[in-house]
């Protein structure tokens, strides 16, 4: 119980040491993040809705049991990718049609979310019982 009572002291020091300045800081480094998400998530949307029939026929090739461990991924990697190189400009703009991400044109801003489709195709013999097992989630 003291240990506990000792923690959560420690706790309390520790965020009342953090000045307003760093709070109003650390405020807006997670709006700006929060911003970027957003933008990343529309884009992938938009190319999500505008490109269903490629990704279903990617889906439905490949010999996986677990179709939607698949698309996880997939879509994981796109928005990693994002988040790792869209500007402040861009995530900007790609925040306007957030609630409408069918307006937008991903192609504009396709070499944000494009990934190595060839490196998600199942390379080995689809009769291979291996093949059905569900895809791995690690890049």
């Amino acid at each position: 119980m003291a240990v506990k009572i000792l923690s959560l002291l420690c706790i309390l020091v520790a965020v009342s040491a953090i000045t307003e300045e760093e709070r109003i800081e650390r405020a807006a480094q997670q709006a700006k993040k929060q911003q970027q998400m957003i933008s990343c998530l529309t884009l992938v949307r938009s190319f999500y809705a505008k490109e269903e029939t490629m990704i279903k026929q990617f889906v439905d090739v490949h010999p996986t049991s677990d179709k939607g461990r698949l698309t996880s991924k997939f879509l994981a990697r796109m928005m990693l990718k994002c988040v790792r190189e869209s500007t402040s400009e861009q995530t900007a703009y790609i925040a306007n049609f957030k609630n409408t991400p069918l307006d937008l044109d991903y192609t504009k801003y396709e070499d944000l979310i494009m990934i190595d489709w060839e490196e998600l195709r199942y390379q080995g013999d689809s009769n291979d019982p291996e093949a059905k097992r569900p895809v791995e989630m690690s890049p």
